[in-house]
């Protein structure tokens, strides 16, 4: 058994002997330590709950048949900190004809998270915390709000669009230059989750 779970959600690892006289059923060995807080070992071999804590525990399970016999097998099972949750984590904005003047293009996605979060880097394009304008023929992804509290928050990234178009020749839009957005933890940095934003360049009708 060597499962990985996350903290905050449900587990049912199971275990699955073999030899010996069945039926079996399964205990803890007395003074071997005990599984993750929140997580119960029952006697059909079924490890379930929900950690409630991080970190790494090490414990000794027994398989014991009709007649008594058993076989013990240590252990060790880890439960991750809860992690930062983006969706949709990749997205294509579908973009507008705007020759006239410059337009706004804006999608939001859900960003789910134990701690608080800030952004980290933005790739592939540049970035900005809340704009106002910005220059024409940039690819800026406004990012607002750009932090958050431990929790669920709606996240809005827009960008302006001026002059941009697939030509008419074309039967699909041209994709234009997709960024990765970081979503980080403020004070863990291997805690993130990264979002994939493009955009669509709609296809010019003369």
């Amino acid at each position: 058994l060597d499962e990985n779970d996350l903290c905050g959600t449900e587990a049912n690892p199971s275990l699955n002997p073999i030899g010996g006289s069945g039926p079996y059923h399964f205990q803890l060995d007395s003074g071997s330590g005990f599984p993750p807080l929140g997580l119960t070992l029952y006697p059909n071999g079924l490890l379930k709950g929900t950690p409630t804590a991080s970190g790494t525990r090490k414990f000794t399970v027994c398989a014991v048949d009709l007649g008594g016999h058993q076989c013990c097998v240590e252990v060790a099972l880890s439960v991750l900190e809860p992690r930062i949750n983006i969706t949709p984590d990749d997205v294509l904005v579908e973009g507008e004809i705007c020759f006239d003047d410059p337009c706004e293009v804006s999608t939001t996605v859900l960003v789910k998270s134990p701690v608080p979060w800030h952004i980290q880097y933005v790739t592939g394009s540049g970035t900005t915390r809340c704009y106002d304008t910005v220059e024409e023929f940039s690819r800026y992804w406004s990012v607002c709000p750009a932090e958050g509290p431990a929790g669920e928050t709606m996240v809005t990234l827009s960008t302006m669009m001026y002059g941009e178009s697939t030509p008419s020749y074309y039967t699909e839009p041209l994709i234009d230059r997709g960024s990765v957005i970081r979503f980080e933890a403020v004070d863990d940095m291997t805690n993130y989750a990264e979002l994939t934003i493009a955009l669509a360049l709609p296809i010019y009708q003369e």
